[in-house]
C-alpha cells in the first residue's frame, strides 16, 4: 500500500539517529564480522589440513568486514521497520515502507498495559538492572496496549517514544474504544507468548481466554 494512498490519521516515527550511534555501530560490526570469518575460514582450514596460506587468511580477514557491516545494516533495517506505523479509518500500517496492515476489523480487544510476563529469565534479568531502568520499563509496560487479534495473535503495542507516537495510540484508541477490556485476564499460554515478545511485534496465535 504506497504511502500516498494511506490518508493516514496519524503517523509516527522513530527519533533522529545521534551522529554518536553510526561510531557504535560501526564498532559492533565487528561482532558479525568476526562470525563472517570463522564461518568462512573454519571450513577452508579444515579442507587444507590447517595448512591455509597466510594470504588467504588475510583476505578473508579483509573482506570479512564489510560482510559484517551488510549484516548490520540488514538488521538495523529489520529492527527499524517496528517503530514506523500510521493509522487511517480502516487499518494500523506498519513499517519503512508502510506495506504491513493490520485491519482495524481484526482487532478483537485492546488491554490498557502490557502484563509483566513471569519468567525466570526475566526476573534475574531485572535483578541486574538499575532502579532508573526498572522504573522505565514499568513506565513502559504500564502505558502500553496489549492488542489482541481476532486469529489469536497478540501484539505488546508501544510507540509513546516514537516522534508522534503518544498521538498515534490515543487515536487508535479512540477508533476502538468499543473493543477496550480493562478487566481481561491473560492465559498461561498467552503468557509464554508475551516473555520474550518484543514492541511491536505480532506473536504467534493463542486461544484467547475470553
Amino acid at each position: 500500500m504506497p504511502m500516498s494512498s494511506l490518508n493516514a490519521i496519524e503517523s509516527c516515527r522513530p527519533p533522529r539517529t545521534p551522529l554518536w550511534h553510526y561510531g557504535m555501530i560501526a564498532v559492533y560490526s565487528c561482532l558479525p564480522a568476526v562470525f563472517v570469518f570463522l564461518l568462512l575460514f573454519l571450513p577452508l582450514e579444515l579442507y587444507n589440513g590447517f595448512g591455509t596460506p597466510a594470504r588467504i587468511k588475510f583476505t578473508l580477514l579483509i573482506l570479512s568486514y564489510p560482510l559484517g557491516v551488510a549484516l548490520m545494516a540488514v538488521f538495523l533495517w529489520w529492527e527499524q521497520q517496528r517503530w514506523y506505523w500510521s493509522l487511517t479509518d480502516e487499518a494500523l500500517v506498519w513499517g519503512i515502507r508502510q506495506n504491513r496492515v493490520i485491519p482495524l476489523a481484526s482487532v478483537a480487544k485492546i488491554v490498557p498495559g502490557r502484563p509483566v510476563a513471569k519468567s525466570p529469565v526475566l526476573a534475574a534479568f531485572g535483578r541486574g538492572v538499575t532502579a532508573e531502568v526498572r522504573t522505565a520499563m514499568a513506565v513502559d509496560y504500564g502505558i502500553s496496549l496489549l492488542v489482541l487479534l481476532t486469529d489469536g495473535r497478540m501484539m505488546p503495542f508501544h510507540v509513546h517514544r516514537c516522534v508522534n507516537g503518544t498521538r498515534l495510540m490515543n487515536a487508535f484508541l479512540d477508533k476502538c474504544r468499543d473493543r477496550i477490556d480493562n478487566q481481561y485476564h491473560v492465559s498461561e499460554q498467552q503468557q509464554k507468548q508475551l516473555r520474550l515478545a518484543d514492541w511491536n511485534r505480532l506473536t504467534k496465535a493463542v486461544p484467547r481466554s475470553g
